[in-house]
């Protein structure tokens, strides 16, 4: 039985949006901490039962250095390939400290820890688990070419698109056995609650705290906040709800999602190392720096994306066969490269792409970044403020190099539990 997509889609998103709003921050945290739970097991439970259908961890291996599927060490350092040791490892990094140290929902999550003590232990359990969780996600794909390395289903027309690849290859290999394409389904689905939740609850108290008091200046009491941002939890919630008829258009859900990433993230990390980094920088360089950063990014970002819906941008793929399919099925036709030109091993263009369309989307926010810390440095100078900065706003290496007697008048404390002692409640260093 097929089930319309736009359905599912409403049915998450609403409730997503009912408990976030009712619930907050707290219900936010509880629905991620059990969410994960089924998340895990059902990546888990897949692996096992992959393992099972193509003979053990030897044969995966086997299966994977056949197929040239197993590239650890790619270190060409052209831009333009898309995924490569550099690629992968630099724009990886940007868009982990980004997330990790900048990021209002996480920054959001270790502040209403206790202690700073156990905010750090939050971080190193939560390494710990994405680094598990990518582990498995990248051997489920390998699990998926050992199992249809001699039929590829795409190309068999068994399946219409690669994100039909893992739920087609958990019906295929657990479908036998009763509940587990269920508890599979709910991991999924869970995924898509913790992720959507936490986004919107961190959206509704972003906008409140910096449109609405910061900006705007209005000052309400704790049930007008609230209701403001329960306000903005349904209004983000319906919005996420209504992309899904642009998403469901738009090809490679990876790239997109990392591209997106790449417009804002860029811009957040520039106006951060900025203020971090570069004692001279002001509130006007910051501001036109990350401006420019989004507007170059949506510029790069989306004019790929047009060029890869229209063919115009086309990535190589490994090699795939059918030799071991039925012989009655209905192979589908290649993408037509008339026109396009082999710009590297990874990339069919046409002429009329702009070249930067071509970098690697591991890339965009690095890319982002600079454009906003050299705009930023540029207005800053153009434009001067006297404002003195305080040297706890500086970076240790920075601080000390400008301020070089600060340390002897530094006023920061742990107590016992490690808990940090607020500067500002200290009075400003003299």
């Amino acid at each position: 039985m097929d089930i319309n997509v736009h359905i599912v889609t409403l049915i998450i998103c609403t409730v997503c949006i009912f408990y976030t709003t009712i619930g907050g921050l707290k219900a936010v945290v509880w629905t991620d901490a059990i969410q994960s739970v089924f998340t895990s097991g059902s990546i888990i439970v897949v692996v096992i039962l992959g393992l099972i259908e193509i003979g053990g961890f030897d044969s995966l291996i086997k299966s994977n250095r056949e197929g040239d599927r197993i590239e650890f060490f790619k270190m060409d350092p052209n831009p333009f390939l898309r995924n490569t040791f550099w690629t992968i490892g630099i724009g990886m990094t940007i868009q982990w400290v980004t997330h990790l140290g900048i990021h209002p929902g996480t920054v959001q999550r270790f502040v209403s820890l206790p202690s700073y003590k156990k905010a750090r232990y939050s971080l190193m359990y939560f390494l710990l688990g994405v680094g598990v969780v990518q582990g498995l996600t990248g051997l489920i794909g390998m699990l998926i070419y050992a199992k249809y390395k001699d039929c590829d289903p795409i190309s068999a027309n068994y399946i219409n698109s690669d994100r039909n690849l893992v739920p087609y290859f958990v019906m295929d290999v657990a479908g036998k056995y009763p509940g587990l394409t269920g508890i599979f389904i709910s991991g999924i689905i869970s995924t898509s609650l913790s992720v959507m939740s936490a986004q919107l609850n961190t959206v509704s108290g972003t906008i409140y705290e910096d449109f609405v008091v910061k900006l705007i200046g209005i000052k309400c009491s704790d049930l007008t906040a609230s209701t403001i941002m329960k306000c903005t939890v349904v209004i983000a919630g319906i919005i996420c709800a209504a992309l899904i008829i642009v998403v469901e258009k738009l090809k490679g859900i990876m790239q997109l999602s990392l591209s997106l990433y790449g417009i804002t993230n860029g811009a957040i990390m520039s106006v951060f190392t900025l203020g971090i980094c570069f004692p001279r920088a002001n509130s006007k360089g910051a501001m036109y720096g990350m401006l420019a950063s989004i507007g170059v990014m949506t510029w790069i970002v989306f004019g790929a994306q047009i060029a890869i819906t229209k063919n115009e941008l086309v990535f190589v793929e490994k090699n795939v066969t059918v030799v071991g399919c039925p012989t009655n099925i209905t192979v589908r036709r290649a993408i037509d490269l008339t026109g396009l030109y082999r710009m590297n091993e990874d990339v069919y263009v046409s002429p009329k792409v702009w070249k930067i369309y071509t970098v690697s989307y591991m890339h965009y926010s690095t890319i982002g970044t600079f454009i906003g810390i050299i705009v930023g440095i540029v207005v800053s100078w153009l434009f001067p403020s006297d404002q003195k900065v305080d040297p706890r706003l500086l970076t240790p290496i920075i601080r000390q190099l400008m301020h070089p007697d600060y340390k002897n008048r530094e006023m920061l404390n742990k107590n016992e539990t490690g808990q940090i002692v607020s500067l500002d409640t200290l009075g400003r260093p003299g």
